[in-house]
C-alpha cells in the first residue's frame, strides 16, 4: 500500500439532489465575473502545475543509507530504517513528481470527473519514460481482482488516487500557499510508506520548500519500518470505524498491531471517549466565543475550566494509547484547544490576563510548539506562527 492518497475533491457548478441527479446550474447561468475568476485561477494552477512537472519529469525514488524500499509480508512494499532515528528527527524531504488540480470547473460532477482524469493523464505524460514507469510501480488500490481489462489511463488514476495526498496546510494553524492547496501530489519515495493507526512517523507538506517533509514521531529503531496514518486527522475512530474508513478508501483492511489488539486492552474505550471529549471542548469553545462580547465575559466563562480538565484527561487518553505527547497531529490540534481554553480563564479587573493564566497559555503553546517542529521541522511555517504567539504573551 502506498502513503496516504486522498482522492481529489471536485468543483461542479449547480447543486446536487439527494438521489444524485443534477438539480439545475450550467456554466452560462452562472455569474460571469465568477466565471472570470474560477478560469483565471484555472490558468494559473495549470501553468503551475506545467513547470512543476516539467521540474520534475526525470525524478526518482531517493536512494539513501538511512532508509530502503523492501517486500513487506501482507503490504506490498514498505519502507524501513537503515539507522535509529529519535522524535523529531527527519527522515527524508521529497519534491511531487506529479501535481494535479483538486477542483474541475464543469457543469456536472461526471464531467467535473472527466476533466479531472484527463488532468492526472496530462501529468502523468509529461514525465520521462523511467519516470513513468516508477509511478506504474506503485500499489492500486482501485484495481480490483475482479477487473480483468484495466487499460493504462485507469491504472495511472488507480495509482493516483491511492498514492496521491492533498497539499497545503489543512487543519494546520498556518495558512499554507493557496495555490498549494488547490493540488494532490505524488511523491515516489512516500508513497511507499506503509499505514499504522498508531504511527511512528508524520509527513508534512511545506509549502516554503515545496517538498513534502517525513519525521519520526517516536524513536524507531534499526530494521523497524516506517508508518504514518492515512485515517482522518479529525476524528479518533474506534477499531470498526478506522477499519471502516481505510476500507472505503483504499480498499484494504488494517491489520496493524492497534487494529489486532482491538478491545482487549480498553484501546477501543480509548479512542471513544477521546473522540467524545474532542468534540465536547470543539463545543464549549465555539459557544464560549459565541457569547464573549467583552473581556469581562470571557474572563468569567466556566466553560473554560471545564475544557481544560477534559484538554487533560485527552493527552492522558493519548499517552495511554501510544501516541506520546512530544508529536502529531492530535496532541498538536489538543494542545492548542488548551491554550485557547487558557485565555477565557479570570481576568484581572482591567480585562487583562491574570499571571496565573498567562503561565498556562504559555505552557499549551510551548508543547504545542515542541510537537510542532518535531513534526514539522524547527522553521515550519506553523511553529514560527506559534513563536509569534508566544511573543505576544508576556513572561512575567
Amino acid at each position: 500500500m502506498g502513503s496516504t492518497g486522498l482522492e481529489a475533491a471536485f468543483y461542479c457548478f449547480g447543486s446536487e439532489s439527494s438521489d444524485g441527479e443534477d438539480s439545475g446550474g450550467t456554466i452560462e447561468q452562472c455569474d460571469q465575473q465568477r466565471r472570470h475568476q474560477l478560469l483565471n485561477k484555472a490558468q494559473l494552477r495549470q501553468v503551475d502545475s506545467d513547470s512543476a512537472s516539467e521540474a520534475h519529469r526525470n525524478r526518482r525514488p531517493i536512494a539513501s543509507p538511512d532508509f530502503e524500499v523492501f517486500a513487506t509480508l501482507i503490504a506490498g512494499k514498505g519502507l524501513r530504517a537503515l539507522r535509529t532515528f529519535g522524535i523529531g528527527d527527519e527522515i527524508l524531504r521529497e519534491h511531487a513528481v506529479m501535481r494535479v488540480p483538486n477542483q474541475q470547473a464543469a457543469a456536472t460532477r461526471q464531467a467535473a470527473e472527466i476533466l479531472h482524469a484527463k488532468a492526472v493523464q496530462q501529468s502523468f505524460q509529461r514525465l520521462s519514460l523511467e519516470t513513468q514507469q516508477c509511478v506504474l510501480d506503485l500499489s492500486n488500490s482501485q484495481n480490483r481482482q475482479e477487473e480483468k481489462n484495466q487499460t493504462k489511463e485507469s491504472t495511472v488514476l488507480g495509482v493516483y488516487h491511492t498514492n496521491s495526498f492533498l497539499l497545503g496546510g489543512g487543519n494546520n494553524v498556518a495558512i499554507s500557499s493557496k495555490y498549494d492547496e488547490d493540488y494532490g501530489g505524488l511523491f515516489l519515495t512516500i508513497a511507499r510508506i506503509n499505514h499504522a493507526c498508531c504511527p511512528n512517523a508524520n509527513h508534512m507538506w511545506r509549502p516554503d520548500l515545496q517538498q513534502s517533509l517525513v519525521f519520526a514521531t517516536r524513536d524507531i529503531q534499526v530494521g523497524e519500518e516506517i508508518h504514518t496514518t492515512y485515517g482522518p486527522s479529525d476524528e479518533a475512530l474506534d477499531t470498526t470505524g478506522r477499519r471502516l474508513y481505510l476500507n472505503e478508501r483504499f480498499n484494504f483492511e488494517c491489520c496493524c498491531s492497534m487494529c489486532v489488539e482491538g478491545n482487549d486492552l480498553g484501546a477501543d474505550d480509548r479512542m471513544r471517549e477521546l473522540n467524545s471529549r474532542r468534540h465536547e471542548i470543539s463545543f464549549l469553545l465555539a459557544a464560549t466565543a459565541a457569547n464573549a462580547t467583552t473581556d469581562a465575559v470571557v474572563g468569567n466563562n466556566k466553560n473554560a475550566e471545564d475544557i481544560l480538565e477534559s484538554t487533560e484527561r485527552c493527552l492522558e487518553l493519548l499517552r495511554a494509547q501510544g501516541y506520546g505527547d512530544a508529536s502529531g497531529a492530535f496532541i498538536k490540534s489538543i494542545l492548542h484547544q488548551g491554550y485557547q481554553a487558557a485565555l477565557l480563564l479570570e481576568r484581572e479587573p482591567r480585562g487583562n490576563m491574570t499571571i496565573e493564566s498567562e503561565r498556562l497559555a504559555r505552557s499549551y503553546l510551548l508543547r504545542e510548539l515542541l510537537a510542532t517542529e518535531n513534526g514539522e521541522g524547527v522553521g515550519s511555517p506553523n511553529a514560527l506562527l506559534i513563536r509569534d504567539m508566544l511573543d505576544g504573551i508576556p513572561a512575567r
